[in-house]
């Protein structure tokens, strides 16, 4: 997994973020037994954002997921990637790439980081 954050910018502000401060304390935990890559984004050029979005979009991508309207806006399709909005990709480390990101538009409902961490945690992972 790899977690993307700005540690300057308060991401309660943004319902999307439902439960992140706990997301946050979680993925520290878990980083102690599996690997979790934390990038605190805070000081960021863009040109390095715009790399760690491109993952983002290409797993948005292969799985048809809305990401659009989370981190930003049809002229803007960043502008709150890892800023206003903190980003999960998870891996599959068996294929080698990655597989999904937090928080998407699945059905029309968000799907926070908290929700996938609450899902990997009670199925055992």
């Amino acid at each position: 997994m790899k977690f993307y954050y700005d540690s300057t910018v308060d991401p309660d502000d943004n319902p999307i973020n439902a439960g992140i401060e706990d997301a946050i304390e979680r993925l520290k935990d878990m980083a102690k037994i599996i690997r979790i890559d934390i990038f605190d984004t805070k000081g960021w050029p863009e040109k390095k954002l715009s790399e760690a979005y491109e993952t983002v979009m290409k797993v948005a991508i292969m799985n048809k997921t809305a990401i659009r309207r989370i981190y930003g806006t049809a002229q803007q399709r960043a502008i709150r990637f890892a800023k206003e909005v903190p980003s999960l990709i998870v891996f599959d480390d068996s294929k080698g790439y990655a597989v999904e990101v937090y928080p998407k538009l699945d059905e029309g409902k968000v799907m926070t980081i908290m929700d996938y961490l609450k899902e990997y945690t009670e199925n055992g992972q």
